[in-house]
């Protein structure tokens, strides 16, 4: 970071303390993809998103819902929906 931007954004931060927003600085060349796929991948609703055939595949081994919820960091009710669907 050069000085001038430095202080654009010694700048950026005093509009936002007066604004009282949130003020995150990134690094140039990093776009919103990059910035969403760091958080998990997540569908354009914000949903998580579940490689069904793997959940498939443990719902066939006998492993149970809940089991495969903690696994996937879902709720149960996602992995139910997902065994309704497909089965």
């Amino acid at each position: 970071m050069d000085n001038q931007d430095k202080i654009k954004a010694e700048k950026v931060l005093e509009i936002a303390k007066k604004i009282k927003r949130k003020v995150v600085f990134v690094k140039r060349g990093v776009t919103g993809e990059d910035l969403a796929q760091k958080k998990g991948d997540r569908n354009r609703y914000g949903n998580k998103i579940l490689n069904h055939d793997e959940v498939l595949k443990m719902i066939k081994s006998g492993i149970k819902s809940h089991i495969i919820a903690k696994h996937f960091k879902v709720t149960s009710q996602a992995i139910v929906y997902i065994r309704n669907k497909y089965l």
